[in-house]
């Protein structure tokens, strides 16, 4: 079964106590009892194809004025993940829309002006599917870092081995050609 994460953090009580196998986060080091497998995405800004933004190469400053579409923070209190990094940039933004739910996020940018920043496998399948185009992000970034993660306990079961190389290889493939 596969289960949302939801609010409170739980999973990580969840895999301590065997309730759960494993969870993808962009949590890192998150249990000691825990091992992970990560995998990095570029990160990219995704808006509608006709957003005056698209129609010359994408600037710092010209991202740094736009209205954003923002998931909600994945540590309360902490800011998002990319709050972090552009405060590391020494830039701030104006966050017009925060959402819950991912899947919201192309029917928002379809009606808005608003700009999305998220990882490329994201905002490749958004654009696939709604009319949204994917520009560079403007600025140097790290990428997005996800971590498979599990308990110590079933790193050696022959279910689970087989079952998280079936999700690096489907991560692998979506990744595309140059993945590692």
């Amino acid at each position: 079964m596969f289960y949302g994460l939801g609010p409170r953090f739980e999973h990580y009580r969840q895999i301590a106590e065997g309730e759960i196998d494993m969870v993808i986060t962009l949590c890192r080091n998150c249990l000691p009892s825990a091992r992970e497998a990560p995998a990095d995405d570029d990160m990219v800004c995704l808006m509608r194809k006709d957003h005056p933004l698209m129609s010359a190469p994408l600037t710092l400053e010209g991202y740094r004025r736009s209205k954003h579409l923002s998931s909600l923070e994945h540590f309360p209190g902490q800011g998002t993940i990319l709050d972090n990094k552009l405060a590391e940039m020494g830039v701030s933004v104006h966050t017009a829309v925060r959402t819950q739910f991912l899947g919201t996020a192309p029917s928002i940018l379809c009606r808005d002006r608003s700009n999305f920043s998220t990882g490329r496998l994201l905002a490749e399948d958004m654009a696939t599917h709604h009319a949204l185009a994917i520009a560079p992000f403007p600025g140097s970034v790290k990428p997005l870092r996800y971590n498979l993660v599990w308990h110590q306990r079933t790193h050696k079961n022959r279910a689970m081995v087989w079952f998280r190389g079936v999700v690096a290889e489907a991560a692998r493939a979506l990744a595309g050609p140059h993945a590692p």
